[in-house]
């Protein structure tokens, strides 16, 4: 089924069915999720793209680094190295409106006031826009009519929502917050990490990415997006806005960076290709085995013939834990008369052995089941990509 499936597979097949010998298996596998997350641990340090960095739990001045005006105002009341209240950054030089990325160390204390909707920073350009991160989410706002735009422009990456939010899920613990956008890229987006850098609780509630409130026409949010690239454009030249508001009552803000550009690896999940059914909690997630003998991603299969796209993917944990994002994804495109791909395998030891195989399949010339009336998951468009991964032991059949 495979070789008729996957024409360019045969040779392959035939080199897989020559390690039969040590008990190989080639195995394929579609299925609710595409992606699970890896962890990241934050490390809220000066490098290259950082602007401003405060950190509470300094002594003495809290500012490790700006650069523009370093002072902050008021300068906050302070309480076992965290900031109790709110104050202002000067904007020029420390922030980069058009790209940015801001991170911050939080905690929502037991007993705390505060809600969903409190405002944890806030910057805005007078007659242009106003943005804010909520404890729910990172929101921008551009009035229609507003520097010169014809329609309005309202973004939203919200990290809570059915039932799930750092209040009340995650009150009394420290908390990594992640926003960030890219204007003239159309990019928005928020994760909410612990300080062991999962994914709060474990939930894909808390990985958000950015989406227009107003409109679900992938032609007009992109003409939306690029007006507003041009007014935040001609805002920042214009020295607007001049600052930005951190901190809440309620709210203990440890420390906070903010950085030039999208940091892509922190408000986007770090994922991984799924290749094995791991049963956990009652549910069957998915994960390159942690134990494999070798794995071979794109990349390392045919670097010259892989290529990289945005594409909509489910990314999360188990089936009903999983969020759709636009991410980037790499693979080699193989077509019926394409050589096929190798790979070399390392010294393996008599015994059981499995090859796990991650892709999908061009449904060009194929006639695939659908369901419901629409195409399989199985028959995405966009080639045959493949992610490569071995381990000893019992192989398992999908």
């Amino acid at each position: 089924m495979v070789q008729s499936s996957l024409p360019v597979a045969r040779s392959t097949m035939a080199f897989v069915l020559g390690a039969f010998a040590c008990g190989a298996w080639l195995c394929a596998s579609a299925t609710a999720e595409d992606y699970t997350v890896l962890p990241r641990k934050p490390d809220l340090v000066r490098d290259a793209e950082t602007t401003f960095l405060i950190d509470f739990s300094r002594d003495g001045d809290p500012v490790a680094f700006a650069a523009g005006e370093r002072s902050i105002d008021p300068a906050p009341a302070r309480d076992n190295g965290a900031a109790t209240g709110p104050f202002t950054v000067a904007a020029s030089r420390n922030f980069a409106p058009e790209a940015f990325t801001i991170e911050m160390i939080l905690r929502v204390p037991t007993g705390s006031p505060a809600k969903l909707a409190t405002p944890i920073a806030e910057w805005q350009a007078p007659e242009n826009y106003t943005a804010v991160v909520r404890l729910d989410s990172l929101r921008i706002y551009g009035r229609q009519g507003w520097a010169g735009r014809d329609k309005e422009f309202h973004m939203a990456a919200a990290f809570a929502g059915n039932g799930m939010g750092i209040l009340p899920q995650a009150q009394g613990k420290w908390v990594h917050l992640a926003v960030g956008t890219d204007f003239a890229a159309g990019r928005s987006g928020a994760m909410v990490r612990d300080l062991d850098g999962n994914v709060l609780l474990r939930n894909a509630t808390f990985m958000a990415q950015g989406e227009l409130v107003n409109t679900s026409d992938a032609a007009d949010a992109r003409v939306r997006w690029q007006a507003m690239a041009k007014a935040v454009a001609a805002a920042a030249g214009n020295n607007q806005p001049a600052s930005l508001r951190f901190g809440a009552a309620g709210v203990d803000l440890r420390a906070v960076r903010i950085s030039r550009g999208l940091r892509a690896e922190l408000i986007e999940p770090e994922i991984a290709p799924l290749a094995e059914n791991v049963t956990t909690d009652n549910h069957m997630r998915r994960g390159i085995p942690a134990t494999g003998v070798a794995s071979w991603d794109a990349k390392a299969l045919d670097a010259s013939r892989a290529v990289t796209e945005r594409v909509r993917r489910a990314v999360g944990f188990d089936v009903n834990n999983a969020r759709e994002f636009t991410i980037d994804e790499t693979y080699v495109p193989l077509k019926p008369g394409d050589a096929p791909v190798t790979i070399k395998l390392p010294d393996l030891k008599i015994g059981l052995s499995t090859f796990t195989l991650y892709g999908t399949i061009d449904p060009a010339g194929r006639d695939w089941p659908t369901a419901g009336g629409s195409p399989s998951r199985a028959s995405r468009p966009g080639g045959f990509r493949a992610f490569i991964s071995m381990s000893t032991g019992p192989a398992t059949t999908r």
